[in-house]
């Protein structure tokens, strides 16, 4: 696992999506929300389900983990993880999808001493397979395809 900055992100977000405008991205606007916008500006299919797991904290991270990503199909790639923690921070994760379980159930506990899965929002960015992960703090989550 590496980390890139924000201003590489924000280069990389205006290069995959060049119609949003990049003044729009300034270092808070990196959340579901901004895919949102990108969503309906590219006029991509967006459907959220709900993950009331999620909010009630009554399911463990495996469990949350096999509900999100067991729609993903196992090819790995470069991934990009963006949470509250790293918009703080300015730096965002950069992996292989085979190292997501370990960054989800060690490195992130460990090094924030939270769980990544409780009411905050977190991106999980497929570069290579153009699939987008966003859970929303709010409950819910959905997957975006922009092929």
């Amino acid at each position: 696992m590496e980390f890139i900055s924000y201003p590489d992100l924000r280069v990389l977000l205006h290069e995959t999506f060049p119609r949003y405008p990049l003044d729009r991205l300034n270092k808070y606007d990196i959340t579901p929300a901004t895919f949102e916008k990108i969503a309906e500006l590219y006029n991509l299919p967006l459907a959220y389900k709900e993950l009331p797991e999620l909010l009630a904290f009554k399911e463990e991270t495996e469990k949350l983990h096999a509900k999100l990503f067991g729609e993903l199909c196992g090819e790995d790639g470069k991934q990009i993880v963006i949470t509250d923690e790293f918009i703080k921070e300015k730096k965002f994760a950069v992996m292989g999808s085979s190292y997501l379980h370990t960054f989800i159930h060690d490195y992130y506990p460990e090094t924030y001493r939270m769980s990544l899965f409780q009411p905050l929002d977190v991106v999980f960015w497929y570069v290579d397979q153009k699939l987008l992960l966003l859970v929303h703090h709010k409950g819910y989550y959905a997957w975006l395809s922009y092929n």
